[in-house]
Order: structure tokens, then sequence, then C-alpha cells
């Protein structure tokens, strides 16, 4: 199979631009940065920034369907420059980039979706990696030398968009199982409102209770960055900030301390069932929830890290079912808005949380609905087992169309 470099089946790379500040908010032309660039190579606009920019610049740079936009400046330790996301947006709105990502037009010759797919490889690959420096903090993407060197299978265009559909199916399906993922989420939710009705309006008339006389809360320790070790086999798995998303624990970046940590810090272990929320950043914006996680056994071993709040229900009292998911009610999150800093850096004490008012009802009514909490959980790790699969799935597709033909 004929490899070709990137750089001869797209035109010459554009710079993005990122104008002025505009005198009124949503005013201006929308600008896609790095803050909307998802890791699966899609374009995220929730957060999208509205700059003033000429109209001669958005005449000449607009983007059009099929562009590509690649990152040259970004980038962090666990995520290097060069992420890219294929622009197919067709709502009638004139989008540009900003100087931050450049924009790559595929030739005529050539599929757009099937080159997208191929830098995404590359990039999933870490070829970008190569091709990278640092300057005050930035890393930066050598994008001449990159598109020059970095070299995809050209199979006959038929075959190509055969490649991109069979991809774009495979990715339609991954959307399909998060979708009812997030239903199963909402179906709890309602069903623990029907049970027990809005915390804001208490319609059942419930006891009210702060937080804290319902629960233990732990605070995680301030290990220092140079006690940690790359040995996943030998080493202890910590639950940092950045780990705490919503429902279960991404493990996505893991860090490790020495296995005798556990012993010494045994006051920072984790067992199943403890809840954690996240203290700094505590809101998932694109859920409009809490970030909070229950650990389960598969997590374990694990230590706390500091900014993370572990809490301990009182069996007595409440069910951690029934904490769990008054804690992603709007109730919860809007009272964790109201106490959060309203710094860059949102915080959030465990002093402040433990004010919270929490409803009670009988033991008995929250045991009920625990069951079918569990219910409705076991149904929704089913999903997740799929959507693995399809991952799985996609990920073999994208080796066998970059790396075999």
């Amino acid at each position: 199979m004929k490899r070709v470099k990137v750089s001869e089946i797209i035109e010459d790379p554009v710079s993005g631009e990122w104008g002025d500040e505009p005198e009124e908010e949503c005013e201006g032309v929308p600008v896609i940065r790095n803050t909307n660039f998802s890791g699966d190579g899609r374009i995220d606009l929730e957060d999208i920034a509205y700059r003033k920019i000429s109209e001669e610049k958005i005449k000449e740079k607009k983007l059009k369907p099929g562009d590509i936009i690649i990152e040259k400046s970004g980038g962090s330790k666990n995520q290097p420059v060069g992420r890219v996301v294929f622009f197919d947006i067709q709502n009638g709105d004139k989008y540009l980039f900003s100087n931050f990502t450049s924009a790559l037009r595929p030739k005529k010759s050539v599929v757009p979706k099937y080159v997208h797919y191929g830098l995404l490889h590359s990039y999933l690959k870490g070829q970008s990696e190569l091709y990278q420096n640092k300057t005050t903090g930035i890393r930066n993407l050598e994008l001449n030398r990159y598109l020059k060197n970095t070299k995809i299978p050209l199979p006959e265009v038929k075959r190509q968009n055969e490649i991109a559909t069979q991809l774009d199916q495979v990715q339609r399906l991954i959307d399909i199982d998060d979708e009812m993922q997030n239903r199963y989420d909402w179906l709890i939710q309602s069903i623990f409102l029907d049970m027990f009705g809005d915390p804001v309006t208490n319609p059942k008339g419930l006891t009210e209770v702060e937080f804290g006389d319902l629960v233990d809360m732990q605070g995680g320790y301030a290990f220092k960055s140079d006690n940690f070790i790359d040995d996943a086999e030998d080493g202890i798995k910590v639950v940092k900030i950045g780990n705490v998303h919503y429902i279960d624990i991404d493990w996505s970046e893991v860090q490790y301390l020495p296995s005798s940590y556990l012993e010494e810090h045994e006051r920072y272990s984790l067992e199943e069932g403890d809840i954690l929320l996240a203290l700094t950043r505590p809101i998932i914006n694109s859920l409009d929830a809490v970030k909070a996680v229950v650990v389960h056994e598969d997590d374990l071993p694990a230590l706390l890290n500091q900014r993370v709040a572990r809490i301990r229900v009182d069996s007595d009292k409440v069910t951690e079912d029934y904490i769990t998911s008054f804690i992603y009610t709007q109730h919860f999150k809007r009272e964790i808005e109201r106490y959060a800093s309203t710094s860059l850096q949102p915080n959030v004490s465990m002093k402040e949380v433990k004010k919270i008012k929490v409803l009670v009802p009988s033991l008995e009514r929250q045991k009920k609905f625990s069951a079918i909490r569990q219910r409705i959980i076991e149904e929704r790790s089913a999903l997740e087992k799929s959507e693995e699969k399809s991952k799985e799935l996609f990920s073999s597709l994208m080796q066998r169309a970059f790396d075999y033909e």
C-alpha cells in the first residue's frame, strides 16, 4: 500500500486568528480554540469564544466543512500538542480558529474525513511528540516538519470513503451507549425526586439535617511530587483531583506511590463504597453536575491525594445510595457553587460542604430506593461494557486502516 506524506495531500496550512475582545458578550465571530478539542477528534462547542475579527480576515480564514484543525501550541505533561478535530458544522455561522491552532484543508483528490482519521491515529500513537518543543511552559508543534514527515496509507478514494464511514459508524455506536448511560443517570435522579421530593421545597416535609451530621468527611494527603513512581506493578494508585469526574473514577491518567505507603498512610487508604468529592473545580459544566465518584472493588488498593474529600456515611442514619444521589441533585450542586470561590480555580472547603442541608427520609424508604438504584446501575454497567467493546473495535479499525493497509 502506497504511503504519502500528509503535506502532499493538503493545501498549505493556515494560521489561526484571535482578534480582540468584543464590546458585548456573544458579539463577534465564534472562534474554535484548544478548549473545544475533544479527545475523540470532534469539536465541543460548549465553551466557544467570540472574538472581534476584521471582515477581511473572516473572509480569508473562515472554516469550511471538511477542514481539519490542528493544535500547534498547548498540550501538557500527559497530553502532547498536536491534537486534531474535524470541522463539519453547517449551522449557517462563520467559524474561525485561534492563533494556537492551524487549519488544514485536504486536497480534492482525497477524502477529508479519511485524512482526519489518519492524523488522529498518528496523534494517538504519539507521533506528534517527536515534533514538539517546549518554551516557557507551552509545548509547540513544529507543524511543517510534522506534516512532511508523517505518512498515511493512501488507498483509492472508494476505499478511503469506506474506512471513514466504518469509523463514523463505530463512533456512533459509542455515542449511543454514552447517551443511554446518561438516560439511566437521569432515571435515577428522577426516581429520587419522585420518592423524596425536591430538596429545595421539601414537599414531603422531611427532616432537614446538616450534611456533616450524616457523614464522616476527610481530605486527602499532600503527597510530594518526588514521592511518585512509575512502577505500575508494585505501586499503589493515587486518586488525584483529575481522577474525580462523574460516577466512576477516571483512571485514564494514573500516578503511583510505593506500596509501603499503604501502611504508612493508612488513614488515607480508600475502601469500597467510599464517596469522593472534588474540592477544587468541583463542577462539571458539560454535565451540570458535581464532581463526585464512588470507589469500587476494582479501584483498590488506592490512596487519596489532597483537594479530594472522602465521604463515609453513618449507616444508622443514611445509605450510601441515598447520599450519592443527593450529591448529584441540582440543589447540592447549587449549594457547592454558592460556597465555591469565584477565582480562576474555584475551591470549596469541607467545612462549607458539611453545612449543606440534607433531607432525611426513613431508612426503610432509603433502602427501597437503594434496591431500585442498584438494579439500574447493573443495567448501566452492561452498557459501559458495550461501550468499551465499541472503543476496542474503533481502535482495531484505526490500526488496520493506518498501520497495516
